[in-house]
């Protein structure tokens, strides 16, 4: 099934939040949302560092 480049890099995103919080992170796969998603990785991300 092919899947497009943002459920792609939502994935990644989840991976990532993953790593930095635990089995716990969870990020909608929801394409509309993709710019709430990425905001919420870069403070995620702020906040580890």
């Amino acid at each position: 099934m092919h899947r497009s480049i943002c459920e792609r890099t939502v994935s990644l995103l989840e991976r990532v939040l993953n790593l930095i919080y635990g089995a716990s992170a969870r990020v909608h796969q929801n394409c509309c949302a993709k710019e709430t998603v990425l905001i919420h990785a870069i403070i995620a991300y702020d906040k580890s560092s």
